[in-house]
């Protein structure tokens, strides 16, 4: 049997995922969602920047870890980010189809694969040393 190019790729998707889902099980709280006119309209929220793969969004009543695809180099310093919801959905929830943006960094657009809704002692132990904070 001849294995096509198609079927590799198949192959490599699938364990990509895997990976992808055995990393996402590691990270603190429970899948959740949030909308971006939360944190870029109202600045209702701040954000902290623990490593250059992870946001942690922290609004009034609740906070987000927010997983990327890959590093963002200098994150930290990035301050004019925003969010795309390739679905039109509302909602970022790191299905694979909602993006940060960061307007001057390449790639602009960079994949969120985990949106992790924090309990309030996750979420203070994710904030007690941030590199950098933004918002409020």
């Amino acid at each position: 049997m001849q294995v096509t190019a198609l079927q590799e790729a198949i192959v490599a998707l699938l364990a990509a995922s895997t990976v992808a889902c055995a990393a996402t099980a590691r990270l603190p709280g429970k899948p959740g969602c949030f909308s971006p006119a939360d944190v870029t309209e109202g600045q209702r929220a701040s954000w902290s920047v623990p490593n250059d793969r992870t946001l942690v969004i922290r609004r009034p009543e609740n906070a987000y870890l927010i997983e990327l695809s890959r590093p963002v180099f200098g994150l930290s310093f990035w301050k004019n980010i925003s969010f795309d919801d390739l679905e039109h959905s509302g909602e970022i929830c790191g299905d694979g189809r909602d993006y940060l943006i960061v307007p001057g960094y390449e790639p602009s657009h960079i994949m969120i694969t985990a949106v992790r809704e924090l309990s309030p002692a996750e979420a203070a132990s994710l904030f007690a040393e941030p590199k950098q904070v933004h918002g409020k």
